[in-house]
């Protein structure tokens, strides 16, 4: 099997929100921004086999994840000042297989800085909507003149990764 884990608002910020500063302000549009990626992701497991998604979002409505979850996708609220960047974090660095995961996030200062040397790969929020919804443009992304595609920041190449990851002391992800 393997996993796909998805730091939840970072998604909805960076790849479906149209007015990501006052829809993430909105608990309102919110909602409706975590029910349509998790409809998203439910359709694109339905595809798949052996893929399980966990969806982490901030904040303590965990009342709601049992009744928005299935057995393909899995919804995660995280509790008090744990944060869902946090336990992505501890989720891949007790998994058992963590080179089986994906992490989804667009979040290099954070998140992706403590797990990219652990997972096998993360995906900018770009490539995940594209997995998801192929015919959507995401809110980092523009269109040219002439209709094709152009991201405002290209995520970094696996060469790039393996090259950051060689100078920095392994010492500093634990």
């Amino acid at each position: 099997m393997s996993l796909l884990l998805i730091d939840g608002y970072n998604v909805i910020a960076r790849g479906l929100a149209k007015n990501p500063t006052r829809d993430m302000g909105s608990d309102e549009a919110k909602r409706s921004y975590r029910e349509e990626l998790i409809r998203l992701s439910k359709r694109y497991c339905a595809s798949k086999t052996g893929l399980e998604i966990r969806i982490y979002f901030d904040g303590t409505e965990e009342s709601f994840a049992a009744e928005l979850s299935n057995h393909a996708v899995k919804i995660f609220f995280t509790e008090g000042d744990q944060g869902a960047d946090n336990a992505i974090i501890q989720f891949c660095r007790d998994y058992s297989r963590p080179r089986e995961i994906e992490v989804a996030t667009d979040d290099w200062h954070s998140l992706a800085f403590h797990i990219r040397s652990q997972v096998g790969k993360i995906l900018s929020v770009a490539e995940l909507m594209h997995r998801l919804d192929p015919g959507r443009l995401s809110s980092t992304s523009k269109t040219s003149s002439n209709n094709h595609k152009v991201n405002e920041e290209p995520p970094l190449s696996p060469g790039a990764r393996q090259a950051i990851n060689k100078t920095l002391p392994a010492s500093w992800f634990r």
